[in-house]
Formats: C-alpha cells, structure tokens, sequence
C-alpha cells in the first residue's frame, strides 16, 4: 500500500467519523441554550417577589411609558420612551 492509498484511506475514515458525529454539534448547542434558560428561569422562579418588584420599579421610573398602551392614545402624539 503506498502512501497515496493511505492517505485516501484515513480521509474516509475520517469523513465516515464525522458523518456519524455530525448530530453532536447541534445537540450540544441545544442543551446549552437549554441549560441557560433554566437556570434563568429558576432564579425567576425562586426569587419571585423580587423579579416583581423590578417591573414595578420599571413602571414607576417611566410613568410615561405606561400612558403609550391606554386605549386612546394617539400615535402621532406619543413620545418614545
């Protein structure tokens, strides 16, 4: 066997390992999205009154964010928050 023929030989078996492997780069980028957004979640979850009370203080810094979703207000007169 010369060295060309060796060469070809090692080629497919690495393209036949990659081939079998090919699922493992997405499913490992699905499980770490995954991961992040439980521990995301489980801290909400757990820490529940203080995740309420950020939103509430996010309403009271930007009272006039809140006028802009009342029903009857007018696009055109509406400042961006």
């Amino acid at each position: 066997m010369n060295i060309v023929d060796m060469m070809l030989a090692l080629r497919r078996l690495i393209l036949a390992i990659a081939g079998a492997l090919s699922w493992l780069g997405p499913t490992l980028a699905r499980w770490t999205v995954g991961w992040i957004f439980v521990l995301s979640g489980w801290g909400k979850l757990h820490n529940l009154e203080r995740v309420i009370g950020y939103f509430g203080e996010l309403a009271s810094r930007m009272p006039s964010c809140r006028r802009h979703s009342s029903p009857g207000s007018s696009s055109s007169t509406a400042r961006s928050c």
